[in-house]
């Protein structure tokens, strides 16, 4: 699989563009291959070529937010899924940022992802780097403060004052906090620390659950091939 095409940056319907031409998977995986789009390991770093206009991705309304359709995934900085040095995973960011896939997806659960994914956004201020809000022990004790603490080293790590999009994740639907902790994430966004709140893999039920409390839910990311 390539960057490309990561799976786990769709968004999902909640998110629906409106008013582009519409571009087929296949052109777009012609495209990335036309201007050098390197695997996700990271293997081997190529240039950045410029794509020609009508091979470039083009870009949908996210929110307050202008992103690319096709989104980059770096799950794979984590670690565990290959080696290779970080300046070929920039060079890899750039070759895709220069085909107009300008946003990036990252977590505070990959491992040193979004300190690397920050280096290319302190390089490439255009770049959209969308994160995640994951929750996964502790489900019971969580406080706004550590949810402002949290998100305040996430905007570290990045290098951003605010956090264009922060896709919230809750490990388990039995403890019936996930809305009461989305709310403290929607404070942070009232108060300029967040800029749109996502979901990701939360079903309908919950989904239903978080707009009819208030929350303003610009996407739900969930797991989806598209090969």
């Amino acid at each position: 699989m390539l960057a490309f095409v990561c799976a786990a940056a769709v968004a999902s319907a909640v998110a629906v563009a409106s008013g582009s031409s519409p571009i087929s998977r296949r052109t777009v995986l012609q495209a990335g291959v036309a201007v050098g789009a390197t695997p996700l390991l990271y293997s081997s770093a190529r240039p950045a070529v410029a794509a020609p206009a009508a091979l470039r991705v083009p870009s949908f309304a996210l929110g307050s937010l202008q992103a690319s359709r096709i989104i980059q995934g770096h799950w794979q900085l984590a670690g565990g899924h290959g080696r290779g040095p970080t300046v070929n995973a920039l060079a890899n960011m750039k070759a895709h940022f220069d085909t107009g896939i300008t946003t990036l997806d990252t977590a505070d659960i990959y491992g040193p992802s979004e300190l690397r994914v920050g280096e290319f956004v302190k390089s490439e201020p255009n770049a959209v780097a969308c994160t995640k809000f994951c929750c996964f022990r502790g489900l019971d004790a969580i406080d706004r403060a550590e949810v402002r603490a949290r998100v305040k080293q996430q905007c570290a790590r990045l290098q951003v004052q605010r956090l264009p999009l922060v896709a919230f994740f809750w490990a388990d639907y039995s403890v019936r906090r996930y809305v009461e902790v989305a709310k403290m994430l929607n404070e942070l966004r009232e108060e300029g620390l967040i800029d749109n709140i996502g979901l990701t893999n939360f079903d309908l039920p919950r989904l239903r659950e978080f707009v009819d409390a208030g929350i303003p839910v610009v996407s739900n990311q969930v797991q989806l091939s598209a090969l």
